[in-house]
This record gives C-alpha cells, structure tokens and sequence, in this order.
C-alpha cells in the first residue's frame, strides 16, 4: 500500500467515526508530504480539513491537527504567510487540548518558516522548543 492509499484508507476510517487511526493518518501525511507531489498533498489536506472543520465541535484536535497539516503544505508551497497563521492558531487549539506534541510540531514547523524569512533567533527558539518535547516523547519522530 503506498503512503497515499494508507492516507485514503484511514481518512475513511476516521469518517466512518473510528477516531483512533486518525494519529497514525496525520502523522503518515505528515511525514510523507514532502515526498508526495504538492497538488496530491494540497487536495488530501483540504479534503480533511473540510471534513475536520464540519466535524470541530466534536473532534476539535482532529480540527486542530488538519489546521496544522493544511499550515506544513503551506509552507512547502512557499506561502509563509498562511502557514504561519495556521501553524499559530493550531498550536493555540492544541495547548487548550492539553497535546504537548501537536504544540511541538506546530513549534517545529513555525521555526522553518523563520528560519526561511531569515528570522534565525526566532527559528532556533521556537525549533528548540519543539524538539526538546517531541525527544522526550518519542511520538512523532519525523519532526526530532
């Protein structure tokens, strides 16, 4: 099964309301992002976040984490701008969701943006931050 068929398939899980796949969904599209042509990964990410943001109410990490995505495939379009503001309203969702290691990758995903736009001290500090939690915890190691 590729990356893209494992996506589709717990995509369809987590709608049928088996919420549990949908960590191992994220976090597959996440660490393949970069490896799957970027209007495959566009379409896949607005497709789950229109679902997640329908559904926001009753998932709101779901809703947060599918912000997060749609902010990670910004950035790998060069849109800074949007990925910034997604990245920073995810990481809000998920500190009120008590999710150390959501807040972390949106840490780590906003220092690349930094560090893009040449904001270095900003970049190290917000990617310092996002690696000491996600090393400790071993979740999502993509982002270490």
């Amino acid at each position: 099964m590729t990356p893209l068929e494992k996506i589709n398939a717990l995509f369809e899980e987590v709608k049928a309301g088996n919420n549990i796949p949908a960590n191992e969904m994220f976090y597959t599209l996440w660490s393949n992002v970069v490896l799957l042509p970027k209007d495959v990964s566009a379409v896949v990410a607005n497709d789950i976040y229109t679902w997640a943001e329908n559904n926001r109410d009753t998932s709101p990490i779901n809703y947060a984490r599918a912000t997060l995505t749609k902010g990670f495939i910004d950035f790998h379009a060069g849109q800074y701008k949007s990925s910034l503001d997604r990245c920073i309203l995810a990481q809000r969702i998920l500190e009120e969701l008590d999710d150390a290691d959501g807040v972390a990758i949106c840490l780590v995903v906003m220092g690349g943006i930094y560090r893009t736009l040449g904001d270095v001290d900003t970049a190290i500090k917000y990617q310092l931050e996002g690696y000491r939690q996600l090393s400790q915890s071993g979740t999502y190691p993509y982002f270490e």
